[in-house]
């Protein structure tokens, strides 16, 4: 119940969220990294989600999120199997967004985090949830989304962004939130 709250507020935190993985990451710390926007690992990283292995059933909510990830047949392939999915094949079936040299992955990761964190993030935060709507299954703009669309041009976050490309600098946006 801990894992699976804590991927639920993972999932659902307004933020943007990052897992570094290096090394092990199997059973809740996989489905944790999972329940994560994005994952980056390292070359002597697997990923493993086994519960066949343990008798369990995946839960509905953890195997939509695999699906959305990698899709319904390398789900089926990881789930059926119980097997440690290694770090080449976890990137190319979106499993990792990234994969680094062991030296290379946290200072990969912070960078990513700092372009992340130098852009809006009142956009970050609406396109977040957007994201998230989307994954529920939301197909098309209802009054709430209409408004966040509309609100943002009228936003402090766009008065900058918008100056800041007519004079041709960085943007330095104050929105937190």
């Amino acid at each position: 119940k801990a894992i699976r709250d804590a991927q639920r507020v993972l999932a659902r935190l307004s933020k943007p969220t990052i897992a570094q993985i290096s090394g092990a990451c199997v059973g809740g710390g996989c489905g944790i990294a999972l329940h994560c926007d994005l994952r980056f690992a390292s070359t002597n990283s697997k990923l493993g989600v086994t519960p066949a292995k343990l008798g369990l059933v995946y839960p509905l909510n953890d195997t939509k999120t695999l699906v959305d990830l990698v899709g319904p047949s390398h789900a089926k392939s990881i789930l059926y199997t119980a097997r440690t999915v290694l770090p080449d094949e976890a990137l190319r079936i979106g499993m990792i967004d990234g994969l680094y040299a062991p030296d290379e992955l946290e200072a990969a990761t912070v960078d990513f985090a700092m372009q992340m964190a130098s852009v809006s993030q009142y956009s970050l935060r609406g396109m977040k949830k957007f994201i998230r709507r989307i994954m529920d299954g939301q197909v098309d703009d209802d009054a709430d989304t209409a408004k966040t669309f509309t609100d943002a041009h009228d936003s402090d976050d766009h008065k900058e962004g918008l100056k800041a490309f007519m004079e041709k600098r960085k943007a330095e946006f104050t929105w937190n939130g």
